[in-house]
């Protein structure tokens, strides 16, 4: 038997511990994003379908958000999290 639930994208916040959780819609994914990290659900069915994945370059090169590839200054990785674009 499947049940199904509405939940109502926005961001909600614990009021004892201060950490908030928040939830998006898009048409066919429900998105939950707990500490910076996404978590995707197929709609339609409520099955869970991935998370976002944490990339890190240790190469000599960084790339820019508009895919520029600069040299990297320092010892320093640089982090990016990258979602499902839905």
């Amino acid at each position: 038997m499947t049940e199904f639930a509405m939940i109502q994208p926005g961001t909600y916040t614990d009021p004892d511990s201060g950490e908030s959780i928040c939830i998006s819609l898009s048409p066919y994914y429900s998105k939950i994003t707990i500490a910076g990290r996404d978590w995707y659900f197929i709609r339609e069915t409520g099955r869970f379908d991935g998370t976002s994945v944490t990339l890190v370059s240790n190469g000599p090169f960084l790339v820019s958000e508009s895919g520029e590839r600069q040299p990297k200054e320092g010892p320093a990785s640089s982090h990016k999290t990258t979602g499902r674009e839905r």
